[in-house]
């Protein structure tokens, strides 16, 4: 290997030369005397490194838009209150108090429905309300469908235990 280092050219042509110069390669210890011309085959590495152009070699300060770009996605309005309130009164009702939280579940989505046709597009929330309805109505319906079950069965057992009493025991 050779000792020296190839030096920048200080010239200002970015260019390399048309001829490139050759090195001699060292011969190999214990060889003996390598063929000029196999030594002038071998071309050295240029010297100079292409220049950069210097717009390459800054940031840009802005993005040209892509076709790809994910562009912001515009929402209606605002959802109203009242229908968030009234979706989690309804599922609420569930294991609290289940009419009167569903009631009160009904009246909420009852002004918020009022609330969203009056407001022209600005207030969302039609199927929140629509939902707080849906899920007040059934529970409604299974507390007043278990308070008839236990009516008739109340009945059944004050029946019964009426029997007990007027047929004497070991008669039936």
């Amino acid at each position: 290997m050779s000792d020296q280092t190839p030096q920048p050219d200080d010239s200002t042509d970015s260019q390399p030369t048309a001829e490139p110069p050759t090195a001699a390669v060292p011969a190999p210890s214990g060889a003996t005397d390598v063929a000029p011309a196999a030594a002038a085959a071998v071309p050295a590495q240029p010297s100079v490194l292409p220049a950069v152009p210097q717009a390459a070699q800054t940031w840009p300060t802005s993005y040209a838009a892509t076709p790809n770009a994910i562009a912001p996605v515009a929402t209606g309005g605002q959802t109203s209150s009242s229908a968030v309130v009234a979706l989690v009164l309804s599922i609420a009702s569930w294991a609290v108090c289940p009419v009167v939280l569903a009631i009160v579940a009904l009246v909420f989505a009852g002004k918020a429905d009022r609330e969203i046709r009056e407001s022209g597009g600005r207030v969302e929330g039609a199927g929140l309300v629509t939902a707080a309805k849906i899920v007040s109505w059934i529970n409604i319906g299974v507390f007043a469908a278990v308070l008839i079950l236990m009516f008739f069965i109340l009945i059944v057992v004050l029946i019964a235990g009426g029997l007990a009493e007027v047929v004497p025991n070991g008669q039936v």
